[in-house]
């Protein structure tokens, strides 16, 4: 099953669509099983949260586990380990590197 929304739909506009594609108590069944989190959207804030989705999604979600409550136990020992090891990310992006790295872009 597919369902597709943009970046930018509501928690309330993911659940009328399901509502809107499935019958009530197929629809409820599945937003029990969805987690809605909210990002900023300005500055460099939504950038850093991608980098951690990133970070959780090579180090830790990168193989198959089982029902959702083993998801979570295995992301809470991961964020334990990261907190104790006091890992940081190095989101910086200096204008040296932008230069190399988008020159196809934005040519001098």
């Amino acid at each position: 099953m597919l369902l597709q929304a943009d970046a930018g739909a509501t928690d309330d506009a993911i659940a009328a669509a399901l509502y809107a594609t499935f019958p009530p108590a197929q629809a409820c069944c599945i937003l029990r099983k969805l987690d809605f989190h909210s990002t900023p959207k300005h500055g460099s804030c939504p950038n850093q949260a991608e980098i951690e989705f990133a970070v959780v999604s090579t180090q830790c979600l990168d193989h198959r586990l089982g029902a959702q409550e083993s998801v979570r136990r295995a992301i809470a020992a991961w964020d334990t380990r990261r907190h104790t090891a006091k890992a940081t990310i190095d989101w910086r992006f200096t204008t040296a590197k932008a230069r190399r790295t988008l020159n196809h872009l934005y040519p001098l």
